[in-house]
């Protein structure tokens, strides 16, 4: 995933805090989802929401995961990788809650995206080998949970 500087920057930060006390964390996640309601980029607030959602992830916050992944995804309902991108993530979290037919669901549709992206005449060659590469990875994960 491509994130803009900013959206880095802001994972760097929450990383780097990593294995210390939680409070910090969660204030430095709800700062920083505040502070991406200020950028005018749609892209840019959703890149920012992906990264507090992994970050949520990371720490057990299942379900605050699953609302910065709607939030994100809602921006991107005009860019096929990145709606990919949100199924496959919401699709972990609900494995993790033991939702699995939903998360096989998402999962399916995340694979259904990124196979018409390897077929798509707008992406490179090496675009397309990319996404052929990913649709081999997602097929194993998928049938491991089936």
């Amino acid at each position: 995933m491509h994130l803009s500087f900013t959206a880095n920057e802001l994972r760097g930060r929450i990383e780097a805090l990593a294995g210390g006390p939680i409070v910090p964390i969660l204030v430095l996640i709800n700062r920083i989802i505040l502070f991406s309601e200020g950028s005018t980029d749609p892209f840019e607030r959703a890149e920012i929401r992906l990264v507090c959602a992994r970050s949520y992830f990371n720490l057990g916050y299942y379900n605050r995961a699953l609302n910065q992944l709607d939030a994100a995804g809602k921006a991107y309902l005009s860019d096929s990788h990145n709606q990919a991108v949100v199924f496959w993530m919401t699709g972990c979290v609900l494995k993790v809650l033991g939702n699995n037919i939903e998360a096989i669901q998402l999962w399916q549709r995340s694979l259904d995206k990124f196979t018409t992206l390897a077929k798509s005449q707008h992406v490179q060659q090496r675009g397309a080998d990319w996404y052929q590469g990913r649709c081999i990875e997602m097929k194993v994960d998928i049938n491991a949970v089936i």
